[in-house]
């Protein structure tokens, strides 16, 4: 099922790149860019910080990276009144972006894609967008 205003989430445990299609058949508009660069980095250079090597990864096997994308979902959502929410990450980011984003996000997902086209050109995300119909 479709619902208009969509926001495209396209991700991995890297990169996140926002997507908004205010109706059916228009183009994706892409709104924002994300990715985890800035995080490691303070993660290596903080001196209080118990990590001490360069995982971003939670002890509880989730990805750091992927919560502050989650939030980002929430605040899209919310900020936008955007009906229709659709994530394409590989299944292992997908599941965890599924469990970190509020309960208002997660009932207005309308389309999942098991897929990593982060750094896939529009043209490509657009064609897998039309496949699942979103």
């Amino acid at each position: 099922m479709h619902s208009d205003p969509t926001w495209i989430v396209v991700a991995d445990a890297h990169a996140a790149r926002f997507f908004l299609r205010s109706r059916r058949g228009e183009p994706l508009r892409e709104c924002l860019d994300l990715t985890d660069s800035a995080e490691v980095a303070d993660r290596r250079h903080d001196p209080v910080s118990d990590v001490h090597n360069e995982d971003v990864d939670d002890p509880n096997g989730g990805c750091l990276f992927l919560h502050r994308v989650a939030s980002e979902i929430d605040r899209a959502v919310m900020q936008h009144a955007a009906r229709g929410l659709v994530l394409c990450a590989p299944p292992r980011e997908l599941g965890l972006l599924r469990d970190y984003i509020s309960s208002s996000s997660r009932e207005r997902l309308t389309c999942e894609l098991a897929s990593d086209l982060v750094a896939a050109k529009l043209p490509a995300i657009e064609a897998a967008m039309s496949h699942l119909k979103a």
